[in-house]
């Protein structure tokens, strides 16, 4: 449910909307995968978001012009996780942390969506979660099937491993479902999962959408496919495609206070408002719009999205920066977002280098202390202004060199870095070596 942004880029790859000259586009997208760093049971691993996304920023920052003259205002990612880019799973901490500081100016493709939400940015564009248009294919039933049940859940009810204490869980909504109607014989809910799932959605006529960690499931998306009312429960949730998709219309919307009254309210729904609801949901171009196929499909969520970026064009002149003006500060936010490595510190020197001799020598110990006296002896060299990387008293493998350059001692810069990027003596992070400069080395002190 989270692989949209996985397909988005392999749709992108193949459109026709995409331009191979970058002075043509209208928008950027940067493929990150922050949703592919998975524990070992194959959840989302939120955490290292964060600094996945800023390393590639950093990275289309420093080697292309076009991040730079808008600061990201005509960049756009797909951030697929609960509360998209706040990048945690438990609303709390999510809000605590915020949007990444360097998004603020980009624009988020995001299947999290709620009204008045540090987590919603203004100008997101809401997309429903991943969800197999071949698997679900597979599980089709004839259409005159009747609709036997009347409302029908299959999942969590409380998340004990995460949240034992329970409430905080779906705010309590699911446990307030499962509390009031596991004995109801009108309501077909379960934690159970069976291999009928799918078949079972098209043989009921409500399906309950309940909020999880966040407002959305993935649940929104199987019932429209598969023709059952959905039943959402979350409120203020901002729904996908809201032009395309007429979800007053097709749904049934109760606040999370109302689940007590679950029963009360869907029996009261008249037969001809649950015909019209069906018969809006066998709209082909409805269920197409939910979906993400392979290849992609006129209507399909790819082309909503694009639907979507095209409402924003063309980017007013106020998006680009003027020369020297900054937007957004590179430091800013949660300490652990701010590196990607570990964060104790180690002073490490920066010395320019200069080639002294070319010729290509052995390695061997003997070797190099004999090259060591050749290149102090060298001309122009003037005692402490100059010598080389390694000398007798600093001769450890991490700081030896043996191809015949030379630091110049006038040209130090002091920097510091964390201590895993300054492995083996001159192992700094690639990133961080290429923005210093590709003529300086580092060494560490």
């Amino acid at each position: 449910m989270f692989a949209a942004e996985i397909f988005m880029h392999r749709f992108l790859l193949s459109s026709a909307v995409r331009t191979f000259n970058p002075e043509e586009a209208d928008w950027f997208y940067t493929p990150v995968y922050t949703t592919c760093d998975l524990t070992p049971s194959g959840l989302p691993l939120p955490f290292k978001s964060p600094r996945m996304m800023r390393s590639a920023i950093e990275l289309i920052a420093m080697k292309w012009p076009y991040w730079n003259r808008s600061e990201g205002a005509d960049h756009f990612f797909v951030t697929p996780h609960d509360f998209g880019a706040c990048f945690h799973y438990q609303e709390e901490k999510a809000i605590g942390r915020g949007i990444l500081p360097l998004l603020q100016r980009a624009t988020l493709v995001q299947t999290f969506g709620q009204k008045n939400h540090v987590c919603l940015k203004d100008g997101s564009i809401t997309i429903p979660p991943y969800a197999p248009p071949q698997k679900m294919q597979a599980h089709l039933i004839p259409p005159d099937t009747p609709r036997s049940i009347f409302v029908y859940f299959r999942g969590l009810f409380y998340d004990t491993s995460n949240d034992p204490e329970g409430g905080y869980y779906a705010r309590g909504a699911r446990a307030s479902v499962w509390e009031n109607f596991k004995n109801n014989p009108l309501f077909d809910i379960s934690t159970d999962h069976p291999l009928t799932y799918y078949e079972d959605m098209q043989r009921s006529i409500f399906c309950l959408c309940p909020l999880g960690w966040a407002p959305w499931s993935p649940r929104l998306v199987e019932a429209v496919v598969f023709g059952c009312i959905p039943v959402i429960i979350a409120d203020d949730i901002v729904l996908p495609f809201a032009d395309a998709i007429p979800w007053d219309e097709i749904g049934v919307f109760v606040a999370e206070d109302d689940v007590p009254k679950l029963d009360t309210i869907l029996t009261s729904i008249p037969m001809d408002v649950i015909l019209r609801k069906q018969r809006l949901l066998a709209n082909p171009s409805m269920k197409q719009a939910m979906l993400f196929p392979q290849p992609a499909q006129p209507g399909d969520a790819f082309h909503q999205i694009l639907n979507g970026l095209g409402r924003k064009l063309p980017h007013p002149k106020s998006v680009y920066l003027d020369p020297g003006q900054k937007v957004l500060n590179w430091t800013q936010g949660p300490v652990g977002d701010l590196k990607p490595c570990l964060h104790e510190m180690k002073t490490i020197s920066v010395y320019r280098i200069r080639p002294l001799d070319k010729t290509v020598v052995s390695d061997s110990r003997e070797d190099r202390m004999n090259r060591l006296t050749q290149l102090t002896q060298a001309a122009g060299m003037k005692g402490e202004d100059r010598q080389p990387i390694y000398s007798p008293e600093n001769s450890s493998p991490s700081s030896r060199r043996s191809d015949g350059l030379m630091a110049d001692r006038r040209d130090v810069t002091e920097i510091k870095v964390p201590t895993s990027c300054a492995l083996g003596g001159r192992n700094l992070d690639k990133n961080y070596r290429e923005r210093q400069m590709e003529s300086f080395r580092c060494d560490v002190m």
